[in-house]
């Protein structure tokens, strides 16, 4: 069963460098631009499904293969990922699956991963920005982008997850006994 979440993280990750990026809003004359994040939906799904050791380990691999494919600075989003993951997993016993809660965690989530990733980038003095201009043009938008993808996505994911986790618990009995 992890090889499909694998799997859907690895289409998702190829999804977001390649078909998003030609709904670039920019090239048609707005100063908004959407960052799609499906991955960290996922990471969200899992993590509050199954708890913080999964949704750590699926951060980690998910931040990784977003490391390498993109280039950049290597280990950016293996950490961010990793410790997004673990952070969710935390309140996985008292979260409700509902879908408009998770469309509130997405926001959250996924404002919180942006402002990660602003403070790793401002330590590490690669590019100055104006917070203001980048919360109102790029995180707000991709923030609720983000969060409709969630939305849309609950009753597959669900059904993935609960399947997951009948999984798991399968093959921790057999190992049991």
């Amino acid at each position: 069963m992890r090889w499909i979440l694998s799997t859907v993280i690895f289409l998702l990750v190829m999804l977001e460098g390649t078909f998003f990026q030609l709904l670039s809003l920019p090239q048609l004359g707005t100063s908004i631009e959407l960052i799609p994040r499906l991955t960290l939906a996922v990471i969200l799904y899992i993590s509050l499904y199954a708890g913080r050791h999964e949704g750590l380990l699926f951060g980690l691999f998910t931040g990784f293969l977003t490391d390498f494919v993109y280039g950049g600075t290597l280990g950016i989003f293996t950490l961010t990922f990793g410790l997004i993951g673990y952070l969710i997993g935390l309140f996985h016993r008292y979260f409700h699956h509902n879908i408009f809660l998770l469309g509130t965690a997405a926001i959250i989530v996924y404002l919180t991963h942006e402002h990660l990733l602003l403070l790793i980038v401002e330590i590490l003095r690669f590019s100055p920005m104006e917070y203001g201009a980048y919360l109102r043009n790029v995180m707000l938008p991709s923030a609720l982008f983000n969060s409709l993808f969630v939305m849309a996505v609950f009753i597959p994911m669900d059904r993935l997850m609960k399947q997951f986790l009948d999984d798991t618990e399968r093959k921790e009995r057999q190992r049991q006994s």
